[in-house]
């Protein structure tokens, strides 16, 4: 066959050419041809598809929030419990403090 050519160096896809990227641009094309009405009804999918992302991203924010201020409040008593058993033995205010992490007020209320 006099017109074929043997293309020589392409055993391998320009990196460029991905599956991913294939995808992107089949979606593109498939919008493209998307009624007004269509279109509307996609894009309104898109933005409730994000909205609930959005709801569920906030509730674990929340979620995680919430569990820090148990942990932080938990960890403040074991620090009061310590702080009350060091002042019964007469440790120093400046000691107490440093050994907790309290201030010299929570250390002197822990009563």
């Amino acid at each position: 066959m006099k017109n074929m050519e043997t293309i020589q160096g392409l055993e391998k896809l320009p990196e460029v050419i991905t599956e991913e990227w294939i995808e992107q641009a089949i979606e593109k094309l498939e919008k493209s041809q998307l009624t007004t009405d269509q279109r509307m009804k996609y894009e309104m999918m898109l933005a409730k598809g994000g909205s609930i992302l959005y709801m569920e991203e906030e509730k674990r924010r929340v979620i995680f929030e919430e569990a820090k201020e148990v942990a932080r409040k938990e960890e403040t008593k074991k620090a009061l419990e310590r702080a009350k058993k060091l002042k019964e033995i007469n440790t120093e205010i400046e000691i107490i403090m440093i050994a907790t992490g309290l201030t010299r007020e929570e250390i002197e209320n822990c009563d």
